[in-house]
């Protein structure tokens, strides 16, 4: 093992190298490997939700995989065992075959806390012939013919479509407009929470400024760095009222530090002339960012919600209801594009503000085995209402009664306090168009589903589908805390993160939301205007729906 490197370098170019990095990567004993194989089976057996579905739909038993993996390992001399690097990759793409990113195996915390990038971000272009277009550069990157609104032809020699494609299969991307989605981001930035590190050192790039344009070459090595610091949760009781893709959210952390605070988001400074939207209003909340604008006479707003991640519903709200009761009330664009969830409380209030009647929420029902009846008797108060974590007695009789059925799941029901809901709580009177995307996910992809399910309005989608992370998730850290009292990690500081409520939706056919998502009822591809002059034309489309909404 080489000396650790210095990862916290906050200058990409200055990032370690992957060399120096798997280098100095911590080993795993044999014994260490086979106890976290039978842990991670055992807590998947127990807990994970969507066990039942991912067996039928996706033809994979990640149960049976992983056992089979131990028993291989078992067999094998220590001598003879493979890198740990070798052995995290196994598990991780174990869990990658679930298509389900709040089911993960999260690496220890040398992997886990760090992303490895190359020096500019790209974008999937629609139309006929779908392209990927550079859309910034880091001042590191030295090539004049090298900017943004190049368009990617080859890379390390192989088509770009076909890389695309080999990204896709591993991005646990839940339908194919978000494997493509996430392959797209996993071109130029992996965190590795969930994944090691890409194979190639560097990466040799075939590139043109346009069409019939001449070819031009780069070579990018990639280089690691730890992400940001996440906000730890308020409480145990908030984390577990959370639904949380992990990996978008270091994302999204990753490139703030690293393109800005403007990183994507509108910027009324930097948006292109003829932009319907332009003044900018200052906002309370440092993820939510507020525009006026007008366009065919008419004054409309556009509020953009980068993440639900916030330590407290309560001020979520009153920043957000401030912000609307500022905006002009004749129409308002909800732009929750790449939103990678947070508290299911913040995202579910949020819907009231938008409707009179009552917010019918989602519901969440567990995995129906034994080992969650023992967790939800263990997290019922008391005598005289004495305190747990989390109160989960509701739960109790619907699984005894799913045990003795044999149901694969409890009845479900709400996670959001009903009380939260009702007449006298909304805080916009006009007409709301949601702008989504296939990067949307967890508590994003339950606010999503609820805009639908209550008729709030139209939703307008870059993509052909959302995220479609139907759970709340915990960790097994959590789920032991819960069940014993104390922690407990994986060996090696690994952890797990663990889909352990399944979603259903608040329509008629109490639809599951895992991998079904929520279909926008008008979609619009992202041109190259949008992808480099800040969605300029997505916005005039929006804005034209939106007057539809005002006239009819």
């Amino acid at each position: 093992m080489h000396d650790a490197p210095d990862l916290n370098e906050p200058d990409w170019a200055h990032g370690v190298a992957l060399p120096a990095f798997r280098a100095a990567a911590p080993p795993l004993g044999r014994q260490a490997r086979l106890d976290l194989l039978t842990q991670a089976a055992d807590t998947l057996a127990r807990h994970y939700a969507h066990l039942p579905q991912k067996r039928l739909t996706r033809h994979i038993d990640p149960v049976a995989r992983l056992r089979a993996l131990h028993d291989e390992l078992a067999a094998i001399p220590e001598c003879d065992l493979p890198d740990a690097l070798t052995f995290h990759t196994q598990v991780s793409h174990i869990f990658a075959g679930l298509h389900d990113l709040h089911t993960l195996y999260t690496l220890p915390p040398y992997f886990a806390a760090c992303v490895a990038s190359l020096p500019f971000t790209a974008a999937l272009i629609g139309g006929p012939a779908p392209q990927i277009v550079v859309t910034a550069v880091l001042p590191a990157v030295r090539n004049p013919h090298f900017h943004p609104g190049v368009e990617l032809l080859t890379w390390n020699g192989a088509p770009i479509a076909e890389v695309l494609q080999a990204c896709a299969a591993v991005s646990g991307g839940a339908n194919p407009p978000a494997a493509r989605a996430r392959a797209v981001q996993m071109l130029t930035q992996r965190p590795l929470l969930r994944m090691p590190p890409p194979a190639e050192d560097q990466v040799r790039l075939g590139f043109r400024a346009a069409a019939g344009a001449a070819l031009h070459h780069i070579t990018l090595d990639w280089r690691v760095s730890v992400a940001p610091a996440a906000t730890p949760p308020a409480s145990l009781a908030h984390a577990l009222h959370t639904s949380l893709d992990g990996e978008g959210d270091a994302l999204h952390r990753h490139r703030r530090h690293h393109y800005g605070p403007h990183a994507g988001r509108l910027h009324a400074a930097r948006v292109a002339p003829g932009h319907p939207f332009q003044a900018e209003l200052p906002s309370p909340l440092a993820e939510v960012q507020a525009w006026a604008g007008a366009a065919a006479g008419r004054r409309f707003g556009v509020l953009r919600i980068q993440t639900f991640k916030t330590e407290s519903d309560d001020v979520f709200i009153a920043g957000i209801r401030a912000l609307l009761a500022a905006l002009p009330q004749e129409g308002l664009i909800l732009d929750v594009r790449d939103n990678p969830g947070g508290l299911v409380a913040a995202a579910e209030r949020l819907l009231q503000c938008f409707s009179d009647a009552p917010i019918r929420p989602v519901n969440v029902a567990f995995l129906a085995t034994e080992a969650n009846l023992a967790l939800c008797e263990a997290n019922t108060p008391g005598p005289g209402g004495a305190a747990v974590p989390l109160d989960l007695s509701p739960w109790v009789a619907p699984l005894r009664q799913a045990l003795a059925r044999g149901a694969p799941w409890s009845a479900a029901l709400p996670m959001t306090a009903p009380s939260c809901f009702g007449p006298g709580r909304r805080g916009y009177g006009g007409p709301v168009l949601l702008l989504t995307s296939a990067c949307c996910y967890s508590a994003c992809d339950i606010f999503i589903a609820g805009f639908r399910d209550n008729a709030l309005g139209r939703i307008l989608g870059v993509d052909d589908n959302i995220g479609a992370g139907g759970a709340n998730v915990w960790t097994r850290r959590q789920i032991e805390l819960l069940r014993t009292g104390r922690p407990a990690l994986l060996p090696g500081e690994a952890d797990l993160h663990v889909a352990a409520r399944r979603v259903f939706r608040a329509d008629a056919a109490a639809t599951a939301l895992e991998e079904l998502g929520v279909v926008p009822d008008v979609v619009h591809h992202r041109t190259r205007r949008d992808a480099l002059e800040h969605d300029v034309e997505l916005f005039g489309v929006a804005e034209r729906l939106l007057k539809q909404e005002v006239l009819f």
